[in-house]
């Protein structure tokens, strides 16, 4: 999938950062995959997941990315935004990250030097240094 970030894309990503501080994790509305989902959507006004019904608990998320081939999140973001950048590292603000949280893989939106990524009190930043994989955004 080819994205293009609109212009204002920079206000935009900070503006759904700010909106999402607050919001705890919540499968289906808040979750890792949500989250990069509607960051993308901010930055691009694209969906790249249409049609697509976000499962509603850890169970049914997990059917999901077996049920689809996916395996787990990071095989999802392959498969909608193509091969990880070969350094994590080199993903910039904006880009799709993947790290490991309670031997489960998540998704975050690269915010600089740290990702967003929702959590149960609101929005967690994951440091760099355990990025696994990164994918650019547009």
């Amino acid at each position: 999938m080819i994205l293009v970030r609109r212009v204002g894309w920079e206000r935009a990503l900070i503006e759904f950062i700010g909106a999402r501080r607050h919001a705890p994790y919540v499968y289906g509305r808040n979750d890792c995959c949500t989250f990069v989902r509607d960051a993308i959507l901010a930055m691009t006004g694209t969906d790249v997941m249409p049609g697509i019904k976000p499962p509603t608990s850890r169970i049914a998320g997990a059917r999901f990315l077996l049920s689809g081939g996916y395996g787990d999140v990071e095989g999802l973001a392959t498969k909608v935004f193509g091969p990880p950048r070969a350094a994590p590292l080199r993903a910039r603000r904006g880009d799709v990250v993947s790290f490991e949280a309670d031997d489960e893989m998540h998704l975050a939106i690269s915010v600089g030097v740290t990702a967003a990524t929702p959590a149960m009190e609101g929005l967690a930043r994951v440091p760099l240094d355990i990025w696994r994989n990164g994918w650019k955004v547009g």
